[in-house]
C-alpha cells in the first residue's frame, strides 16, 4: 500500500517491485485521481488507486480485487 496524499510522487522502487515480484499488489492511495499519476501508477504496474475522501467499503473493494 502506498499513500500519496501529502502530493509526493509515485517512488521509482515500485516498477521494480513489480518486475521482480509480479504477483505482489500494490496498492495506492492518493487525494485526487489525476490522469497523471493515475497513468504513471499503471505503467509502474500498481494494481489499484484509491482517492480521498476514504472509504472503507472502497478499500475493501480494492484489497479483494
Amino acid at each position: 500500500m502506498i499513500d500519496l496524499r501529502g502530493g509526493q510522487a509515485l517512488p521509482a522502487g515500485v516498477a521494480t517491485l513489480k518486475r521482480q515480484h509480479p504477483t505482489t499488489p500494490v496498492l495506492l492511495i492518493t487525494s485526487t485521481l489525476e490522469p497523471a499519476i493515475v497513468l504513471e501508477a499503471m505503467r509502474a504496474g500498481v494494481n489499484e488507486c484509491v482517492a480521498e475522501p476514504l472509504k472503507a467499503a472502497e478499500i475493501e473493494t480494492a484489497v479483494t480485487r
